[in-house]
């Protein structure tokens, strides 16, 4: 291995490249991150995360402080154009199977600055704002990165066992791997309009896609005073005139007065449906935007980041420590079909919401009533990875009661709900008893789990299988 200058070069600080961030940090590994902007972008982005992301923030110890930072949310309706409730989906109150609420309301910037001032904890990383990656050079045995100061134009080289890409949509490291995309036809122009209430306004609280063939548009509480829009736009709309003052008031009257609300911002984004074929090259990785890109509608595409970066980030502490390079393989297996499915959801959703035909919307909507205002796509985002470092049953996240995660460490784990188990594990694998989960287990008909570090489950087995559990993991690291 040649001389280097950190563990990993990260690519990007947004919430998922800040997120990774806190994860190396947390893990005692070196690592540098690369950020062209000089400081958060300002406007709100992405506005929604569920309760397994809430669990990666407990993971690194900022859960405390991002709670504040929240809202919660009822969830969502699907209505036709009278606002005849069509289908829905429910976020039921209390703790979830992650010990978090199911879902949570935030705003990006103040949610990245706290992701942000989360790194300034760790000795061993450092975020380089202002810096430009130009190149990405992976050597075999280690990584080459060209970054320029765009203050001073200066330009260094930094070397780095490995490099993990968080740079969005249009990313140089996917483009440093050679991967093209996989496009799923989805390519949409939508008004996304945010606004501060200035007063009480009856609204929903419940997120709300309007399924009207005449102008489908989408209604996100955020939480507090702040409330979003998103109208999409039809055939023939000047995008440039959909954008004016005077074109956004006469949108949202709607719902609204143009009095009650100040308008944050209003912009014309297009979606789109986009999965990299290769998200991996020997020592170069890339998660998040730079990995694929999902239309908005349900609210999962900074989840999936974080959801990438967490399964990565634990494998690469792995193969620091001596696990072979080969587990990273596991990675792209493991989460690209969880990726896809979620969009695929989202592409259906909107497909669902974006039928302008009358007598197209006319028939689905008859479909949805006699179905009895049916369940719509399907939405288990905490479906199970696709194939990988798991077996035995394993494969989806391991409950959390009582904050359990803490007890579990940051390592592998077993657990059981009966003590009387305890005495068959391994000296060198903690063992922590959730009698809350005995349950769990009958379901699963086992006697105890093995647990990642990303809490999700290798395998699972009776007490008298232990052995053959634990040398599987052995043979993989």
């Amino acid at each position: 291995m040649t001389e280097t200058d950190v563990d990993v070069v990260v690519v990007g600080c947004g919430p998922v490249g800040a997120t990774l961030g806190n994860l190396l940090g947390t893990a005692g590994m070196t690592s540098a991150i690369f950020e062209r902007e000089t400081d958060v972008y300002h406007l709100p982005r992405a506005s929604h995360f569920d309760g397994e992301i809430m669990r990666v923030f407990q993971s690194v110890g900022l859960a405390d402080a991002i709670t504040p930072l929240t809202s919660g949310i009822d969830g969502m309706d699907f209505l036709d154009a009278t606002g005849e409730r069509l289908f829905g989906f429910v976020s039921p109150p209390g703790v979830g199977p992650s010990g978090w609420a199911n879902d949570y309301m935030f705003s990006q910037p103040e949610l990245e600055r706290e992701l942000r001032r989360g790194l300034d904890r760790f000795p061993t990383v450092t975020l380089h704002d202002g810096h430009e990656v130009e190149t990405v050079t992976d050597t075999g045995d280690g990584t080459v990165v060209t970054v320029r100061d765009l203050a001073t134009g200066t330009t260094r080289t930094v070397r780095a066992r490995f490099v993990v890409g968080t740079d969005g949509a249009r990313s140089i490291t996917r483009a440093a791997i050679g991967s093209e995309l996989d496009d799923y036809g989805f390519d949409q122009p939508w008004l996304v309009i945010d606004t501060n209430l200035l007063r009480p306004v009856d609204l929903p609280s419940v997120a709300v896609q309007y399924c009207d063939p005449n102008r489908p548009a989408t209604f996100i509480p955020h939480g507090g005073v702040r409330r979003r829009w998103e109208i999409m736009a039809m055939p023939g709309d000047d995008l440039d005139e959909l954008q004016s003052a005077e074109r956004v008031a006469q949108l949202l009257s709607r719902w609204i007065d143009p009095d009650e609300v100040e308008i944050v911002r209003a912009v014309v984004y297009t979606f789109h449906a986009l999965v990299a074929r290769n998200w991996r090259r020997n020592r170069v990785m890339i998660a998040g935007d730079s990995a694929h890109q999902m239309p908005p509608f349900l609210g999962q595409g900074m989840c999936a980041g974080i959801r990438d970066v967490t399964n990565l980030a634990w494998k690469l502490g792995a193969v620091l420590e001596g696990a072979p390079l080969t587990l990273l393989d596991s990675y792209q297996p493991e989460r690209e079909p969880h990726a896809r499915r979620v969009i695929e959801t989202a592409v259906a959703a909107g497909r669902i919401i974006q039928t302008t035909d009358p007598e197209v919307a006319r028939a689905r909507d008859e479909s949805f009533r006699a179905a009895g205002g049916g369940s719509g796509p399907d939405q288990s985002f905490l479906g199970p990875l696709g194939p990988g470092l798991h077996g035995f049953g394993g494969g989806t996240p391991i409950p959390q009661v009582r904050e359990s995660d803490t007890a579990l460490g940051s390592g592998f784990a077993l657990v059981t709900g009966d003590r009387s188990v305890a005495a068959v594990a391994p000296d060198d694998i903690p063992v922590v008893v959730i009698t809350e989960l005995e349950s769990w287990f009958r379901e699963r008909d086992c006697d105890l789990a093995l647990v990642r570090p990303d809490r999700y489950v290798f395998g699972t087995a009776r007490a008298d299988e232990v052995d053959t559990l634990v040398g599987a993991l052995r043979a993989h690291l």
